[in-house]
């Protein structure tokens, strides 16, 4: 039965079923003994598919189920139990058993002899697949096929062990054994949010610590305490290992599991600001590696490097085992990497063979090139639309992970437009979301920048917290000594990007350096920001209503005529930054389409504008080089209230997907406020009427959308109340429209 492929066997009994022919024809045509064909067809009717594509024959050697089960039970109640303890104490039980044979069983049950190359802190990936698990997978293929969960999951729970497959996931829970479950959610670990894997996990963790299976516990235990992470509770984190301390005493574990502990505790450590404790386990990690230099232990490093800010272990462990990494990580490390270290050409060049290679959008590759726009090209409009974005597309389990860096460099964007209280401001009100989170060490450094807060040694050796330090310290002080000594530890440290984006947010040491003419050390995009150059001017405009205006952060009283202000609204959404221009023929075909002197037009209206705005003439020029005519924005910053209400509702709908409904309420309470009345009234010029209603339409839908989230909270009356007001702001809205 064996020597003919499964495949052929299958065809072989199909033709006999499904053609009339008879069992002696069947045969003759394939060449084999028509008893065999009989046998097949016996089989395939009694089992199915499944039967006739089995391969695998148990060797006649082999431990008896029974024995076998007993001899794993060992493993599992004891994990640090040796194979020679475990002869020992089968020998008292009356069983003789080789170490060779123990070796064997606990092979096939995944608790030793793994893939050292594959080792990581995901176990069923570096587990051995034997051939008895490579036969039931095919059976459990046929049986997804059919959609029968039912017989897919009975045949999984009969194996021994389970290595990664692609079936566990799509099989529910209710099917599956305590031990398919737990492999299922390594599985499932980054595609299922933090809180309810969490709960899973501990449901799971002590139905096997109830079974008596400390070692699987032991691996639910691991997972748990990423996933508590994940959500923000470091403290529930550091307690489950201190409950999965008193299973065993990790040391004694196999390399897998040992790892796991060092990396995943000592990063929590960080988390809680004890850093002796941290790099104690960084050491235990560092030296793991030496032995088992696999990638998933490299890169496992390369993240405890990273909590820590040792941005040149970084640099050194990633030249050095650069090959044993897949070119991906690689990409992205290194374009971390240069972020990090302000070498923002080399990541220049390498964000397009990434862009080139992947055209999925990554979140963090988003926030990566909102970096490099501020501080190498210095356009804080396109900066704030690339954390816009990461905003919309980053997955509720990572928003956490990194709500922390998103709504710094959020204030640091703030700040490079010049307005540095607005900055400190936004850093406070989402303090508390931070803290809800439970990163301490992201919560020192926003107390660093708002406040001077008391500081040990320990917290020093975190090279973030320390440059943070020294950066406020020149700050406070205007020290020019202080600024170097930042510098030079940055410098030292490879943490120049960090510099620049501190620099933004505590700019009073740059400030003065600049004003003593001396040396900064920061690129030129940065000093030409609004920031470090007071001569820029800053126009906030605000359009949700009647034009009100402020340049520099202050009041300008402003009389403009209609198509004045829709001209000025026009420019500032279009080409609010310095280097941006409007072609003329755009201007021409929307405000003056029939007049026979439209460049005349024009000059009047830039000459009442710059009067009214005080705007510097050479700022806001016309150019008539060659064919191309263009009105320029040669060095002014416009921002308005339009920009800051989208930037508010995706900031609020970011919070809400991360189960922060309460402060999302408030922050989308606080956008739709910033409608005063209706935008853009006398105006008629296509262009206005276009956005006005593009405008309104966005407010509707919000509105809409926040009315039915409170509605389905209970909160009727303050639903129908924001109702009301929506219609004193859109009139022509009647009650059928607003409708939920």
């Amino acid at each position: 039965m064996y020597k003919i492929r499964p495949e052929a066997r299958l065809d072989i009994v199909r033709y006999y079923l499904n053609n009339g022919s008879t069992l002696k024809k069947t045969a003759s045509k394939f060449n084999v003994n028509y008893r065999t064909v009989f046998k097949w067809a016996k089989l395939y009717k009694k089992d199915g598919e499944a039967r006739l594509l089995r391969t695998y024959k148990r060797p006649w050697n082999r431990t008896k189920k029974g024995l076998e089960e007993k001899i794993a039970l060992l493993k599992e109640r004891e994990p640090t139990l040796t194979i020679r303890k475990a002869k020992e104490k089968l020998r008292k039980q009356g069983i003789t058993i080789s170490i060779k044979g123990i070796w064997g069983v606990w092979k096939r049950y995944g608790y030793a002899g793994f893939v050292k190359e594959s080792l990581s802190t995901d176990f069923p990936s570096y587990i051995n697949e034997n051939s008895e698990t490579k036969e039931s997978l095919k059976k459990v293929e046929i049986f997804m096929r059919q959609e029968d969960f039912y017989q897919a999951a009975k045949v999984l729970n009969e194996l021994p062990c389970c290595s990664k497959n692609k079936f566990l996931i799509n099989i529910p829970d209710r099917f599956l054994s305590p031990k398919r479950k737990l492999e299922k959610f390594y599985s499932l670990f980054g595609k299922t949010p933090y809180p309810i894997l969490t709960k899973k996990l501990i449901k799971l963790r002590r139905n096997l610590e109830e079974r008596g299976y400390f070692y699987s516990a032991l691996r639910a235990g691991l997972l748990e305490s990423i996933a508590l992470a994940g959500s923000g509770k470091v403290d529930k984190e550091l307690a489950q290992f201190a409950h999965l301390r008193e299973i065993c005493q990790e040391e004694k574990l196999d390399p897998a599991l040992r790892f796991s502990f060092y990396c995943i505790k000592g990063i929590a450590h960080i988390r809680n600001l004890n850093v002796p404790k941290s790099v104690t386990f960084l050491r235990k990690c560092e030296r793991l590696i030496k032995k088992y230099p696999t990638s998933n232990f490299i890169l496992n490093l390369l993240i405890f490097y990273d909590n820590l800010g040792y941005y040149r272990k970084i640099d050194h462990i990633l030249k050095l085992y650069e090959k044993k990494l897949d070119e991906d990580n690689v990409l992205f490390l290194k374009s971390r990497l240069y972020i990090t270290q302000g070498k923002y050409r080399d990541y220049r060049t390498l964000i397009r063979r990434l862009e080139k290679k992947d055209k999925k959008i990554n979140p963090l590759y988003v926030l990566q090139k909102a970096q490099y726009l501020l501080l190498e090209k210095g356009d804080i409009y396109k900066a704030m639309n690339q954390v816009q974005l990461f905003l919309k597309i980053v997955k509720k389990t990572e928003l956490r992970i990194y709500w922390s860096f998103a709504s710094f460099f959020i204030a640091v964007l703030y700040a490079a437009q010049g307005e540095g209280k607005k900055a400190k401001n936004f850093l406070k009100k989402y303090f508390p979301l931070l803290k809800k989170f439970g990163n301490k060490k992201d919560m020192l450094l926003y107390e660093i920048i708002l406040n001077q807060p008391p500081v040990s040694k320990d917290i020093k050796k975190i090279n973030q917290n320390y440059l943070f330090l020294l950066l406020k310290k020149a700050s406070l002080y205007r020290n020019e000594n202080d600024y170097q000594k930042a510098f030079q530890f940055a410098k030292k440290e490879k943490l120049l990007g960090i510099l620049h984006r501190v620099c933004i947010l505590l700019p009073e040491s740059i400030q003065s350096l600049l004003e003593k003419g001396k040396d900064t050390h920061l690129p030129k995009a940065i000093l030409k920001l609004p920031v470090f150059n007071k001569n820029i001017p800053v126009y906030y405009i605000k359009l949700l209503g009647n034009l009100i205006v402020y340049k520099n952060q202050r009041y300008l009283k402003v009389n403009l005529t209609p198509k004045d202000t829709a001209f000025l609204i026009n420019f500032a959404l279009k080409a609010g930054e310095p280097g941006k221009r409007i072609a003329l023929e755009k201007i021409y075909r929307n405000f003056w389409r029939d007049s026979k002197n439209p460049s005349g037009n024009l000059s009047h209206l830039l000459v009442r504008t710059k009067k009214a705005l005080k705007i510097p003439s050479h700022l806001l020029e016309v150019s008539y080089r060659k064919d191309y005519r263009y009105l320029i924005n040669n060095g002014i910053h416009f921002t308005t209230d339009y920009d800051e209400f989208k930037q508010i509702l995706t900031q609020a709908k970011a919070v809400s997907r991360a189960g922060e409904w309460r402060f999302s309420k408030m922050e989308f309470s606080r956008g739709l406020k910033l409608f005063r009345g209706e935008p853009f009234k006398k105006m008629y010029d296509n262009w206005s009427d276009d956005k006005r209603l593009e405008i309104l339409f966005s407010y509707e839908s919000e509105v809409i959308s926040f009315a039915k989230e409170l509605i389905k909270r209970g909160r009727t009356e303050e639903a129908e109340k924001l109702l009301q007001e929506a219609k004193e702001i859109i009139p022509h809205l009647n009650e059928k429209d607003m409708e939920i």
